[in-house]
């Protein structure tokens, strides 16, 4: 699946970690790696993106390592079984 992303503003590693908690505490996954559909590093960030399906104006938040996280910053494939959550929910 291809998702672009949201908000390059939050940029701060406490922010991203915080987006992390979030969609672990709404995540039915135990996976523990990032979401980018080749990479097998360790999940150290959150982050806000849209994804590319029609008529979707959603923002999710995905998990994604540290070095994925910092460059992202166009579109992007993510594993098609990465549990995507809606970052409307609140806590």
């Amino acid at each position: 699946m291809l998702v672009s992303n949201v908000m390059d503003e939050i940029r701060t590693e406490q922010a991203k970690e915080n987006w992390l908690a979030y969609w672990k505490h709404f995540s039915r996954c135990q996976d523990q790696y990032c979401a980018e559909v080749n990479c097998l590093n360790p999940q150290h960030h959150g982050v806000l993106v849209k994804t590319q399906r029609a008529g979707d104006a959603e923002i999710y938040v995905i998990p994604m390592c540290k070095d994925h996280s910092d460059n992202f910053t166009s579109l992007f494939e993510i594993a098609d079984n990465t549990e995507i959550v809606p970052a409307s929910y609140t806590l």
